[in-house]
């Protein structure tokens, strides 16, 4: 339920996020028995990330950043200061994050802590390198916010057409997420800019599911599913449901 909480909020769907965690509150598990309770506080933050409360994300996680350290889990601290970086904070957080990732093996860790000083020193270099390496290892979401990143860099640069391909290769990693959708990708427009639940409610419309179908598939109203619909068309600018199969595909 913790990972599929994050999950949710990654796919920009806090709502549903929400609900997860609060089922998983409902358990009254305790927190001696509690194995996730690191990763509770990154789902927790990356929830507010997507509700767009970013100082309430950054104290979730400075306080998953406290719990590792207390507990002595260096993944779990790594994470978190990679959290903060991506959130704007690189500069605070890129020195810790490099002492952190350097006493964990393999290569993640050390791409993280070098995004995180790529972000410090606003390098479009080192970040068109970081997102290749997160790239070669899988890492497609990471690998898409550090090339939203370098663009980013070589806009504020004037290098508009550099800004654009690193914008360009930034939208085809993000699509290889699934709807994901981070600060990094969202201030760049990576992505057709649909919600997660969004995405759901266009891809059952697609195959033909009425309105009233989709709702009792997703536990909400009817209305709900026609607004959420309506959003869809105006963001593909698209007339209507007929057109969903065609601008999904494309989109």
């Amino acid at each position: 339920m913790v990972h599929l909480a994050l999950a949710l909020a990654l796919g920009d769907d806090p709502d549903e996020a929400a609900k997860t965690l609060e089922g998983l509150d409902a358990l009254e598990l305790s927190p001696q028995l509690f194995a996730y309770s690191g990763d509770l506080l990154q789902a927790k933050a990356w929830t507010a990330v997507a509700r767009g409360d970013i100082p309430g994300a950054r104290q979730l996680f400075e306080e998953g950043l406290a719990f590792g350290e207390r507990t002595g889990d260096l993944i779990g601290q790594a994470t978190a200061l990679h959290a903060l970086a991506r959130l704007g904070q690189s500069r605070s957080v890129a020195g810790r994050l490099a002492a952190v990732a350097a006493q964990i093996e393999g290569d993640l860790f050390a791409t993280r802590a070098a995004h995180a000083n790529a972000l410090a020193r606003g390098n479009a270099d080192l970040l068109r390198s970081t997102s290749e390496a997160f790239e070669a290892m899988g890492a497609f979401l990471l690998a898409a916010e550090a090339a939203a990143d370098e663009a980013a860099v070589l806009d504020r640069a004037g290098d508009k057409r550099a800004s654009t391909a690193a914008e360009q290769r930034a939208r085809a990693l993000a699509e290889k997420c699934d709807g994901a959708m981070t600060p990094a990708l969202r201030r760049l427009g990576v992505g057709n800019a649909l919600t997660g639940a969004e995405r759901r409610v266009a891809r059952l419309a697609a195959v033909g599911r009425t309105n009233r179908e989709i709702a009792a598939e997703f536990d909400v109203s009817v209305r709900t599913v026609e607004h959420q619909l309506q959003s869809v068309y105006e963001k593909l600018g698209i007339a209507g449901r007929k057109d969903l199969p065609e601008a999904l595909n494309s989109g």
